[in-house]
């Protein structure tokens, strides 16, 4: 089995389109995902992280126990995963693999309240040993290639975690605040780098595109058990809600702003996937949701938007799933 680098990644992608029907009950839940496997294991887990992102914004927001609560936050997720998630998804497999980049999202997205809240608070660094031990550790870490998505921050919040653990079992340097404070604003460096990377529905649209390369790279083939698959056929689909009303709305040829936003409440957008194991060459399937794909052809219907640049879409079917 060949040995891949953390970050080796993958290139983007265009396709062919087809139409089919779907339920009414298959709405998609805005500005999420309704996944084919699993939505209900990320919507609980969104319920936890609210509960528990909650807690941590109380004033006052202190580094020690604002530290100890994303920690305890970090673990949960990953026990989580190992506990509820993997029993009915495997963690290499695409479904799998889009619950916990969903749950990581969501993290993302609310660790950017409790660090901005910190620093707010807590305007002035300590720039004292403990935080100069854990930059010399943390300026060692490599930050992932291209864009910088949910399941990179949840990852590398681990990493710092490590790192900082590294600098507090130092007793000589007898610093614990420092290191808390420190981590905490690294972590806001990483949470403001996600927030750059998904400022708008075009580059959300890019970084889900991007996030097919990672499942694609980290996906182990349920033959052989090689990791890193290739792309062997993508094509978009646009699913139609089969209800009364929507059939109405899609018919209808009102022009009107609001009728154009219903007629995309009613129409769903997905990428559907065939990968080959370079390995053994089995081949597997998997559909990936597009929800910003739906936002941002909706706003550019609206005039809000102007088309992206379609080289950001380009895919090498043939390529790797990450480097070697």
């Amino acid at each position: 089995m060949k040995e891949r680098s953390l970050w080796g990644w993958a290139c983007l992608g265009l396709a062919t389109i087809v139409v089919a029907g779907i339920t009414s009950g298959a709405k998609a839940i805005e500005p999420g995902d309704t996944l084919e496997h699993g939505q209900d294991l990320v919507d609980r887990a969104t319920t936890k992280i609210d509960e528990l992102v909650a807690q941590m914004r109380i004033p006052p927001i202190r580094a020690e126990p604002t530290y100890r609560q994303i920690r305890y936050l970090l673990g949960w997720s990953l026990v989580y995963a190992d506990s509820i998630v993997a029993p009915h998804y495997p963690l290499d497999q695409p479904a799998g693999l889009l619950i916990t980049d969903g749950i990581a999202d969501t993290i993302a997205t609310r660790l950017s309240w409790v660090v901005d809240d910190f620093v707010e608070q807590n305007p002035e660094e300590l720039l004292s040993p403990g935080r100069q031990a854990l930059e010399l550790l943390i300026a060692q870490t490599q930050l992932p290639p291209g864009l910088f998505l949910g399941f990179h921050l949840h990852r590398m919040a681990l990493v710092y975690a490590a790192r900082a653990d590294s600098v507090l079992a130092d007793h000589a340097l007898a610093d614990p605040e420092g290191v808390y404070d420190g981590y905490i604003r690294r972590l806001r460096d990483l949470t403001q780098l996600y927030d750059q990377t998904h400022v708008d529905a075009a580059n959300k649209y890019f970084c889900r595109v991007k996030q097919e390369d990672w499942i694609i790279y980290r996906t182990r083939c349920t033959y052989c058990g090689h990791q890193g698959l290739r792309f062997r056929d993508q094509y978009s689909e646009i699913t139609e809600d089969s209800s009364a009303a929507c059939q109405e709305i899609l018919r209808s040829r009102d022009a009107s702003p609001e009728a154009i936003d219903q007629r995309f409440d009613c129409r769903h957008w997905s990428h559907y996937f065939t990968t080959v194991c370079p390995e053994c060459e089995n081949t597997s399937e998997f559909r990936v949701p597009l929800p910003f794909y739906r936002t941002l052809q909706r706003r550019m219907a609206l005039g809000l938007e102007e088309p992206p640049d379609p080289s950001m879409l380009m895919r090498d079917m043939g390529g790797e799933g990450g480097e070697k």
